[in-house]
């Protein structure tokens, strides 16, 4: 078990953003003053492991040459992390429903660096970048819509009804 605080930290997020997390069930409360009487909240830590190994495996390496202008934020191609949230936050959007996208791989991450070893200190979602054309593009509209306009009949979706 891990406290929000201390979790929150290790992602590189904020305390809001986290809980953000949990409402869209990317990582799990175990315990906290109305589950057991705990006086603080904590997650699951395994799934906040879980979490980072989900996008770690659908990431891409991200090339030496993309990510020396992107540490020096002057990448035309990739937006890290921390900017991501910066856009969200200003188009006011939700960070579950974003990383969402992320792991049904709507929205590609690139991989920065490598994680040697799996501990809560190698969990910063700051590890990965993403496209900055798409993030900006990026409208949980357009995937509500994508979504509710995807019909699975065995196979044969509405796209493939329509005449033309």
């Amino acid at each position: 078990m891990i406290t929000v605080r201390t979790a929150a930290a290790n992602l590189g997020i904020t305390v809001n953003e986290l809980f953000e997390l949990v409402a869209y069930g990317h990582l799990r409360i175990v315990g906290g003053p109305q589950i057991d009487g705990f006086p603080d909240t904590v997650l699951d830590a395994d799934s906040i492991l879980d979490l980072y190994q989900r996008i770690e495996r659908i990431s891409l390496p991200a090339s030496e040459t993309v990510i020396d202008p992107l540490i020096r934020d002057e990448s035309d191609e990739l937006m890290g992390f921390n900017e991501v949230r910066e856009q969200l936050q200003a188009k006011n959007l939700n960070l579950g429903q974003w990383l969402r996208a992320v792991l049904d791989s709507e929205i590609i991450p690139f991989k920065l660096s490598p994680v040697l070893e799996s501990s809560f200190e190698s969990t910063r979602l700051t590890r990965f970048a993403f496209s900055r054309d798409r993030i900006l593009r990026y409208s949980p509209m357009s995937r509500q819509k994508f979504s509710e306009n995807k019909v699975d009949w065995g196979g044969l979706t509405l796209a493939d009804t329509s005449v033309s």
